[in-house]
């Protein structure tokens, strides 16, 4: 193939995508040798529609359902194989097995800035090991300084994981009035890279401050995958006594609820988040406007009203 051709072709996907395509892959190549099924492409339709089945019945989403079709269909694509996800067998199984799952897609619990308090006072006690062993307090110290500044900056600027895992030093910026910006260059709504500036408080920048001598002479902020990061928010929260599913995406999904509450228009919080559509905004806050809700308000009116003499 012509060396600008393929260049050309390889950048119409994003780093983030490729990188998606490439663990679902390995998955599924994990699983041919599991089953015994040989690698050589192109892989017949049945074995897709089989393999899709056992990530079902393991408890899969049709999400990641979706995406370990289009990672199955991107490898045999890129080596000129025909593509068997694109056979009305394994789109029919895509369907029937989304149909399956009945329950609404899991969001992330929404990290507050009431969750936020509750992790910064308890992110540098040390946590047990396993076999009786307890963090020393300086391991304790580094690991809650970096928790806090990680949360504290996805928050701030509603950064998905990814961006996170990403950021560099360079990245940020601080300000004659205190407080700092970060750059990002590309997003998963920004496939152009055009980029964008994102605001970070006084308290993310001393927070970031805090931890830089961790990272001496090393570009990247954390340090951390994107795994890595759902992994340590994870174990945050659940130090901090919060209760539910808190993920990679839940101080995004906090910050928006937080902006909600305080009244922000619609608008505004779709543009410091990013999303295309409003209708993803209108997801994570659905339970905050019932709170606001013209119901909701008569009650309290109601509540409020002087008694009948």
């Amino acid at each position: 193939m012509n060396p600008l051709l393929e260049e050309v072709l390889g950048a119409s996907y994003s780093d983030n995508t490729r990188e998606g395509y490439k663990g679902q892959w390995k998955l599924f190549k994990r699983w041919l040798a599991e089953q015994g099924y040989g690698e050589d492409l192109p892989i017949d339709v049945e074995t897709v529609a089989l393999y899709l089945c056992g990530r079902f019945e393991k408890g899969r989403s049709a999400a990641t359902l979706r995406a370990a079709a289009a990672a199955i269909g991107f490898y045999h694509r890129e080596e000129g194989e025909p593509n068997p996800c694109a056979s009305p067998m394994v789109r029919k199984v895509l369907r029937g097995l989304a149909k399956k799952i009945k329950k609404a897609p899991r969001q992330a619990q929404a990290l507050t800035r009431e969750g936020m308090n509750k992790v910064i006072e308890t992110a540098c006690v040390p946590r047990p090991l396993g076999l009786g062993r307890v963090e020393s307090e300086a391991r304790a110290k580094r690991r809650g300084l970096i928790d806090i500044a990680l949360i504290g900056t996805m928050r701030d600027a509603q950064l998905r994981r990814s961006e996170a895992a990403a950021l560099l030093w360079a990245d940020i910026e601080k300000q004659q009035e205190g407080h700092g910006t970060l750059r990002i260059a590309r997003s998963k709504t920004d496939q152009e890279g055009k980029g964008a500036t994102l605001f970070l408080s006084k308290r993310a920048l001393q927070d970031l401050a805090r931890i830089r001598k961790y990272r001496k002479n090393r570009p990247g902020v954390f340090g951390l995958s994107s795994p890595q990061i759902c992994r340590r928010i994870a174990s945050a929260c659940k130090a901090a006594g919060l209760k539910g599913r808190y993920t990679g995406h839940s101080p995004r999904v906090g910050m928006t609820i937080d902006l909600a509450r305080k009244d922000l228009s619609l608008a505004a919080i779709q543009q410091s988040g990013r999303w295309k559509s409003p209708a993803m905004v209108g997801r994570y806050i659905r339970n905050e406007d019932a709170k606001r809700g013209a119901v909701a308000r008569f009650y309290e009116l109601e509540a409020n009203a002087p008694s009948a003499p």
